[in-house]
């Protein structure tokens, strides 16, 4: 474990200053953990992304594995652009964006020049690779300055989860907002991250030597079920692609498949081209994958094992995967789940 200390820097928004809202009381709230630095912004009322991209960079420094991000509003698409133009090497231990959003909001036309083309999905992926997948994303239900839609936006081009707090609005001191224990709790998990246990590790090896930026992330739920790693993230049950496991007379078959259905055995068979189609025992999971069952993940195996995907998960664009135990998950899609694991396509299930 690094004896480096603790850095959270904080990204406000349009129009607030470093001791705006609720910046003063994370700062206390995080002292016997981390230092908290407010970035001083300039001109916040007539934002400039240049001045604003300079200022963050000098408060941050040297960003490292013990440097945590949040953004607020503005500050949101600023802290993810930051990151996502920082070098490889540089990465920090996570991003928590309030009230974000990633492209142009029509409802304040005069931040169009500020945001420009937005948080693209190729600086999405930047900024997730150095956040190395640890990137949450909360927002209200009832924003009247951005729109949950547009954060959600945000998150989807980030592969992040989604937090809704009921009522938030837009996290304002105005509002009744001067503390906030979500960001509190996030940034503690993000420093406090669990080392991942041998079979997660081969997992994001298995990912990382593919060229895909995204990151293993642990979960304190068991996330053993579609319906447990949902309500874990956030998510339609409908993304989670479960790895079941079946035997056939021409050896063990893998399919991922959408949590929101169960498999048709018969129609899986003619799909497959296969005979003596069976789930397989949890023994026969171990031997083929070296995982238990709840948290076989699509690659990661002792050896290749033929994978079919089902047609469904083409509803997300971003699908979650299991990855090597119940409590570890990565958030992917459909086109990086083909190209990982060389899968044909078949349809599991009549709806």
């Amino acid at each position: 474990m690094t004896s480096t200390p603790a850095r959270v820097v904080v990204v406000h928004g349009y129009g607030a200053n470093p001791r705006s809202h609720w910046f003063d009381w994370l700062r206390a709230e995080l002292a016997p953990l981390a230092e908290v630095r407010v970035v001083e912004l300039p001109d916040s009322g007539s934002p400039d992304a240049t001045a604003w991209d300079e200022a963050v960079a000098a408060t941050v420094g040297e960003p490292d594995e013990r440097t945590v991000l949040v953004g607020h509003s503005l500050g949101s698409i600023t802290a993810a652009r930051y990151l996502a133009a920082r070098p490889a090497e540089a990465e920090v231990a996570g991003l928590v964006l309030l009230a974000g959003f990633a492209d142009p909001l029509p409802e304040i036309p005069e931040l169009d020049g500020f945001v420009g083309a937005g948080l693209t999905g190729a600086l999405g992926g930047l900024a997730r690779a150095r956040a190395r997948g640890r990137i949450v994303v909360i927002r209200s239900d009832d924003d009247p300055v951005v729109p949950p839609a547009a954060s959600d936006v945000l998150a989807e081009r980030l592969a992040a989860p989604v937090r809704v707090v009921p009522g938030g609005r837009h996290f304002l001191d105005r509002e009744g907002f001067t503390e906030l224990p979500i960001v509190a709790e996030e940034v503690r998990a993000l420093l406090a991250a669990t080392p991942l246990p041998a079979t997660s590790r081969r997992v994001a090896d298995a990912l990382a030597a593919a060229g895909i930026s995204t990151a293993v992330r642990w979960l304190d739920a068991s996330a053993r079920t579609a319906a447990e790693a949902a309500a874990s993230l956030g998510v339609p049950v409908g993304a989670i692609a479960n790895s079941l496991v079946f035997t056939t007379d021409a050896g063990p078959l893998l399919v991922l498949t959408s949590g929101r259905h169960r498999v048709d055995l018969d129609l899986l068979a003619a799909g497959a081209g296969v005979t003596g189609l069976r789930r397989a025992t949890p023994a026969e999971v171990r031997a083929a994958t070296g995982q238990a069952i709840g948290g076989v993940a699509p690659v990661g195996h002792p050896a290749p094992v033929r994978t079919l995907l089902d047609t469904a998960l083409r509803e997300h664009r971003i699908v979650w995967a299991a990855a090597g135990t119940p409590h570890s998950v990565f958030p992917t899609s459909v086109e990086e789940l083909l190209r990982l694991t060389d899968a044909a396509e078949v349809a599991v299930a009549t709806r």
